[in-house]
């Protein structure tokens, strides 16, 4: 009696049976000894999918669904292995440790859906007998966090976790931690655990209820009793406020009679001091006896004071009538003001629109200079220069390259990122070997295969093709084949090696990248360059800054690799981005570890370049 035949003895049968991951479910048979009513099988491999309708084709009650279960929906890549039933949606890390001999076989899009997702689906009743497998491996930790943010491990009594001991995939957890959560949630473990295969043990689980709902009752009185330290803690702050309340009104009662006695004392002063005053208004009633006979002299001399005031009254008047013509003359100046300040906005707007029309103006002319330019070449020579706006080099800098290379003479020239900077190179390449009496360069029809096309075998090279000129390496099929109609149209297809190098992921000092598949070529010219020590021109020019962050950095990192004991000129397009300066930095540090001697310089063109070299 094999393991799981033990753990199903004495249970009863359940409602529901969810298999996550189930493979070709060789346990199927003691699934349909359980005697649920509805068996699902949850599969995303498609070749495991037809050997399972296949065992599946007779029962009818049992439902197969084509999809992985992860954290997130939508569609991945399935990791294929070598050992079919580890096959995972993640990055294997320990598994390798464990399986010396395990590689990836390959790989194949699949469905995604959360455990939410699926369980929406089925439609499971609460608290009913259902079981879960969990045979996903790498995912066990996603899909039970699932059902805990949703609520819903308590759908299922039972359940089966595969699980490794260690970590054996790329941010999955191990068999103890998801122990330990479930532990929390009312699963206890149900016999021993089937330990058939030491790093990948199966457990079986069953839910608590009667623990669970002790546990939600245990986790209310903890809330009731903190409620109730709350309530106590607000009455004790509500008992301490009514105590400074009969304190201020004890306080309020001691002014009170203060202010009583203070009320009393005032009553005796003014009883004394009305005394006072009514011997006064004697004293003054027998003094205005003899001020009567002084008021009429008062009011003859208060007639005269009230023509004065009326005379004054007048100058007043015409005072303020001058005051107010001087607030009206105000007024109309700081109208004229407002004006001038109006004229001057308008002078501000004109002169932002002229200068737009300037900016505006001074690019179609630099469009027009530079279509002349290639119209003065195809009618003086029949060739067709290359533009150089928008993603080109600029052209200052193109007149730079064709000089260094027809007078610095480089034995080779390597390109990441075609363009009109290869067909400028290659003609200039060309004009060089005319000038010293060169011969031509076999066609491309002395080759064997091509690189650019799939599924055709490694070219093979005759002795006068073993190097050209320039390798310049594509990741795009579309400036592929545009670059290659421009050599063409140039009559310098010979001088170009041009390869279709895809973006491959590339890992450097624990960074992650995506850069050119070009180690094969790179290894190759390394063994036929004729000279010991060769001078090499390098043209970092791709891939796209979107690619990635400091998506050209690994550029110098393969040059150094195949060619550490050359002499190199290498230059960086785009020197004025922040990102550009940012991998400068980094370069710096890789040649100055190597021990290097090295020279950085920023060429100041129109896009300002890093020049690099060293030997």
């Amino acid at each position: 009696m094999n393991w799981l035949q033990q753990q199903l003895q004495n249970t009863p049968p359940p409602d529901t049976i969810l298999h996550l991951g189930a493979g070709l479910c060789r346990e199927l048979p003691h699934w349909l000894e359980a005697g649920a009513s509805r068996i699902v099988l949850v599969e995303p491999n498609p070749e495991m999918l037809a050997e399972l309708r296949v065992r599946a084709q007779d029962h009818d009650s049992v439902e197969i669904i084509s999809a992985a279960i992860a954290g997130q929906s939508g569609r991945d890549f399935l990791r294929l292995f070598n050992f079919p039933m580890l096959s995972s949606l993640r990055k294997p890390t320990g598994l390798y440790d464990s399986l010396p001999g395990l590689y990836e076989a390959g790989r194949v899009s699949v469905d995604l859906l959360t455990i939410d997702q699926l369980l929406k689906q089925l439609v499971l009743a609460e608290k009913t007998n259902n079981w879960l497998i969990i045979d996903a491996p790498g995912e066990e930790g996603a899909i039970i966090d699932g059902l805990k943010r949703s609520d819903q491990l308590q759908y299922f009594s039972r359940i089966f976790l595969s699980v490794g001991t260690a970590l054996l995939y790329e941010g999955a957890k191990i068999a103890s931690d998801l122990l330990t959560l479930l532990k929390e949630y009312g699963f206890e473990s149900l016999g021993s655990p089937d330990h058939s295969d030491g790093d990948w043990p199966r457990f079986h689980l069953y839910l608590d209820r009667m623990a669970l709902e002790c546990n939600r009752l245990r986790a209310e009185v903890i809330q009731q009793e903190k409620l109730v330290r709350q309530q106590n803690a607000d009455l004790e702050v509500k008992t301490q406020e009514l105590l400074k309340l009969e304190q201020g009104a004890n306080e309020k009662q001691r002014l009170l009679e203060e202010e009583k006695s203070r009320q009393h004392n005032l009553e005796k002063k003014l009883r004394a001091e009305i005394s006072d005053l009514t011997q006064m208004v004697e004293d003054c009633e027998s003094s205005l006896k003899d001020e009567q006979s002084k008021r009429v002299t008062a009011e003859e001399s208060l007639a005269e004071l009230e023509d004065a005031y009326a005379r004054a009254r007048n100058e007043l008047s015409e005072a303020l009538r001058r005051v107010e013509g001087l607030h009206k003359k105000l007024d109309h100046l700081l109208g004229e003001f407002s004006k001038i300040d109006g004229l001057q906005k308008s002078l501000h707007n004109l002169k932002d629109s002229i200068s737009g029309t300037i900016d505006s103006s001074l690019s179609r002319t630099a469009c027009q200079i530079e279509a002349t330019v290639r119209l003065s070449s195809y009618l003086g020579t029949g060739d067709l220069m290359p533009g150089y706006g928008d993603w080109a080099i600029c052209p200052d800098f193109a007149i730079f390259l064709a000089e260094q290379i027809e007078h610095e003479n480089p034995d080779l020239i390597i390109e990441f990122g075609s363009g009109s900077s290869t067909v400028l190179m290659a003609r200039s390449v060309d004009r060089r070997n005319r000038r010293y009496g060169l011969p031509p360069l076999p066609s491309d029809q002395a080759r064997i295969g091509s690189r650019d096309e799939p599924g055709t075998p490694t070219r093979t090279l005759v002795p006068r093709d073993l190097l050209k000129p320039i390798v310049s390496f594509e990741h795009s099929r579309k400036y592929l084949h545009q670059t290659r109609a421009l050599l063409e149209m140039n009559d310098v297809q010979d001088i170009v090696d041009l390869v279709h190098a895809p973006l491959v992921d590339f890992r450097h000092n624990e960074n992650d990248f995506a850069f050119y598949q070009c180690d094969e070529e790179l290894a190759r010219i390394e063994k036929v360059l004729t000279k010991d020590s060769s001078r090499i021109l390098v043209l970092v020019d791709g891939p796209p800054g979107v690619t990635c962050p400091n998506a050209r950095y690994p550029g110098l990192v393969k040059i150094l690799k195949y060619f550490s004991s050359h002499h190199v000129d290498l230059y960086l397009d785009d020197y004025g981005r922040a990102e550009e300066k940012e991998i400068a930095e980094r370069w710096r540090a890789i040649l100055e570890q190597r021990g290097f001697e090295f020279s950085f310089e920023a060429l100041p063109f129109t896009r300002e370049v890093l020049r690099v070299s060293f030997q």
